[in-house]
């Protein structure tokens, strides 16, 4: 660990703690393989040159972990605990601290204290205690991983100072022999496990690589250790006079020269048949960083972000939430993994006045108390199913935020893999806003082109009006001539030669009358209609909202059947008063409806039966006169929760389309422009009721005006 992060003052202090518990280890076992006094007295006294330090090391490491170093009152305590080591140490080769060894219970030799090691001793309990509470404390008021790792360090720690308490008791001749320093093991496993799960000190990658390789490091020493301890066992009994201590100096000599050959073939073995694993997630992050700079398509962008930290960090969801400068919102444009497949989000939400600058990120997995979240903020990440938020920027601007879920094996990400975000943040950033600007480029050239082809047949369109009413009003005229003038010459003429007339001629020539008004009237109705269509044909092609007229309810309905190609698809049962006529925008009419038919193909796609049902007539609402329509297909309809939602823009039911075309439906834009085609721009209103059958239909109207429309 020292290694690693020697700068690190968490790291030092604990690298220190750690050296003077090996260091009161390695004394208390060669101590326990002594066999005469003066030799048992030294190894005694130079254990406890650790254990004297252990205290005042786990007190400073404590201070550091914690983050209480900069309390001066705190700093002083430390220096205080090492003044009051210092001195012991000085002590401890003297009969004031250890008096001397003598046998007790089943040892040959155990210390016997001094009169001032009774000092030593409630410094050491003292210090255990206060730390343990300071930790527990901590603990209790952090969140997420720091509160795991918190926990683990606490209780390892406190179960090894337990273990390791239980050699105090025969210092005193309490006959309680210290059999719980197995639990040192305790603490061990304990940190070995927050580090594999909880990264903690950033340690987690390297016990990953040597698991294995421990264990079989573990088997392969204690068989060398115990064939040595065999060879100087018949040794000391073939050879008398050799003092034990020699004989262990002997073995630990021999295993140390055989151990490194040992630990080199386990590694290579080991690295070529346990840990073949998989691509290092951050070679994906950096490759992706580097190849989506070269993407243009905004589309393959999003795709290619989320699908590569799918497969590098193995989160359970993700999205990339994109700025509408146009709404003043952000939506998620991009997703894997979520439930709510739709979010729009303010930008004045304290969720995203958080974002104040690039390297604000929201980590719910390791939240101090300090962070200063409030309750929006871990609403809209439990909306977002999200422990990880990082802001896209872009020139200083806000431009996204790209969320991910917690990892599939619920293990919290490393350290390693959270710095590289904010970098791989600012090239999908830039990848984005060009990714954006193309699109709008090309878009601009796209409607500059239609602007140029709806204009030279608007044009055409214009002459064919101009030229074809000329046309008609001649006929129409024609027809009214014809039977104003003709109709009555032809009546005056019947009565001067009725009495002449026979019955049968009588009848002929009644007959010849109606004949000439019945034409006549069809010839006048045909022409009105004719140029009701090329008025709506003109209105339609020339897109302006303000250009509304009397049309036949056939036109628009027909004509958004055959855009749509939904008449092989669906089953249509409709039912519309005779002459009945709407007053509007042809164009924009048509799209209600087309938006409409695609809401139902989509809601009936696994079902057998695929009607869609249809009414129409006069109405009058608050006195005045409507057209009256009524909507409804063979679905299940739309939930009664949602019968305000639907109509919000970017809202939808459905998932979100894999091109991401406008024309796709599952943008959340049809029935937003239905509701503002039909109350913004002609006045009238829709909404959606609850049907008897339990689904539900739309119903809206047009407003007529008091003019006298076209017959």
């Amino acid at each position: 660990m020292f290694k690693k992060n020697p700068r690190n003052p968490i790291n030092r202090t604990f690298s220190f703690w750690s050296l003077c518990v090996a260091f009161w280890s390695l004394g208390y076992f060669v101590w326990l393989f002594t066999d005469t006094y003066e030799s048992a007295l030294f190894w005694s006294r130079f254990l406890m040159l650790g254990a004297i330090v252990i205290p005042s090391a786990f007190l400073h490491f404590t201070f550091n972990y914690l983050g209480l170093t900069s309390n001066r009152k705190l700093r002083m305590l430390i220096l205080i605990s090492y003044t009051f080591s210092a001195l012991y140490l000085a002590l401890d080769f003297t009969p004031y601290f250890i008096e001397r060894v003598e046998p007790r219970y089943w040892f040959r030799w155990w210390p016997v204290p001094g009169k001032l090691y009774h000092f030593y001793q409630l410094f050491f309990i003292g210090v255990v205690v206060f730390t343990h509470v300071l930790f527990f404390r901590s603990a209790a008021k952090s969140k997420g991983i720091l509160r795991k790792q918190l926990f683990f360090v606490s209780i390892g720690t406190a179960i090894a100072f337990t273990g390791g308490s239980t050699n105090f008791f025969l210092w005193y001749n309490i006959p309680i022999p210290p059999i719980f320093n197995f639990l040192v093991l305790g603490y061990v496993c304990l940190i070995f496990y927050a580090v594999l799960n909880y990264q903690l000190w950033d340690i987690k990658l390297v016990v990953k690589n040597t698991l294995v390789f421990a264990g079989l490091s573990f088997f392969a020493t204690a068989s060398i250790a115990t064939v040595f301890y065999i060879i100087s066992t018949v040794f000391q009994t073939a050879i008398t006079g050799i003092s034990q201590i020699w004989l262990f100096m002997f073995s630990g000599i021999m295993i140390a020269l055989f151990i490194r050959p040992l630990d080199n073939w386990l590694l290579q073995v080991t690295d070529k048949f346990l840990f073949q694993k998989k691509e290092d997630p951050l070679i994906l992050i950096n490759r992706l960083s580097k190849e989506i700079i070269t993407m243009l398509d905004l589309h393959a962008v999003g795709d290619k972000i989320l699908g590569t930290l799918e497969t590098a960090l193995r989160p359970k969801s993700g999205a990339l939430l994109l700025i509408d400068e146009a709404q003043n919102q952000y939506k998620n444009q991009y997703t894997f993994g979520l439930s709510e497949k739709s979010v729009l989000i303010s930008n004045k939400s304290p969720f995203i006045g958080y974002f104040s600058s690039f390297d604000k990120i929201i980590n719910l997995e390791f939240t101090s108390p300090k962070a200063g979240f409030n309750q929006e903020i871990y609403s809209m990440m439990s909306s977002l199913s999200a422990v990880l938020a990082v802001p896209l920027f872009f020139q200083g601007k806000l431009i996204g935020i790209l969320t991910l879920g917690s990892k599939k094996s619920d293990q919290e990400y490393e350290k390693r893999e959270l710095d590289v975000l904010p970098t791989l943040a600012s090239q999908i950033a830039i990848a984005v806003s060009n990714a954006k600007l193309l699109d709008e480029i090309v878009h601009e050239r796209q409607m500059s082109i239609e602007a140029r082809r709806r204009a030279e047949l608007i044009n055409y369109t214009r002459t064919l009006k101009h030229e074809s009413g000329n046309k008609l009003v001649g006929i129409t005229n024609a027809a009214v001539n014809l039977r104003n003038f003709f109709s009555d010459r032809l009546g005056r003429f019947k009565n001067k030669i009725v009495d002449r007339l026979s019955a049968p001629e009588q009848a002929m020539l009644d007959e010849l009358l109606t004949m000439v008004m019945k034409q006549s009237q069809m010839i006048e109705s045909s022409g009105q209609k004719i140029e009701s269509t090329i008025n709506s044909v003109v209105g339609a092609l020339g897109g302006n909202p303000s250009e509304k007229q009397f049309i036949e309810f056939r036109v628009p309905w027909e004509t958004a059947k055959r855009n749509s190609d939904i008449d092989h698809l669906l089953n249509f049962d409709v039912e519309i008063e005779e002459n009945l006529k709407i007053y509007g925008n042809v164009d924009l009419i048509e799209r209600v409806f087309e938006n409409l038919f695609t809401n139902s193909h989509d809601a009936l796609k696994n079902q057998e039966k695929r009607m869609v049902f249809f009414r129409g007539s006069f109405r009058e609402v608050e006195g005045k006169q409507v057209a009256w329509f009524e909507y409804w297909d063979s679905g299940p309809g739309v939930p009664q929760a949602l019968f305000e939602k639907v109509f919000l823009q970017g809202f939808s039911t459905k998932p979100k389309p894999a091109s991401g075309t406008a024309m796709e439906s599952g943008h959340g834009f049809g029935l937003y422009v239905c509701k503002k085609t039909i109350e913004e721009l002609h006045g009238g209103k829709i909404r959606l009721e609850k049907r008897n059958d339990g689904g539900s239909k739309f119903i809206f109207y047009l407003p007529l005006p008091a003019v006298k429309e076209p017959a």
